[in-house]
């Protein structure tokens, strides 16, 4: 993100983040950490997504904080990122 904010200049509010966690996981909590780290309002987050295969399983590693994933909604960039793309694929 810090990579894509420092070469486009990208609208903040078209961030969305859907948390991927374990079902021991708090989702809400979740939500809070990856908003600080992503520096994206808590209120663009996508309802969390939580792995039915982990029910019953507890999570092994205390730090694990699932996954963040990220959209950006712009077609601008998305052509020009497959271009970018295309042309390394030549090389």
């Amino acid at each position: 993100m810090g990579l894509m904010r420092s070469t486009y200049k990208v609208d903040e509010s078209k961030f969305r983040i859907t948390v991927q966690c374990r079902a021991d996981q708090n989702p809400e909590i979740l939500k809070i950490f990856w908003s600080k780290v992503t520096k994206v309002s808590y209120e663009q987050f996508y309802k969390p997504q939580i792995d039915k295969r982990t029910v019953g399983k507890p999570t092994k590693k205390s730090d694990y904080r699932g996954v963040c994933r990220v959209d950006y909604f712009s077609t601008v960039i998305d052509q020009e990122l497959k271009y970018i793309a295309r042309n390394l694929e030549k090389r």
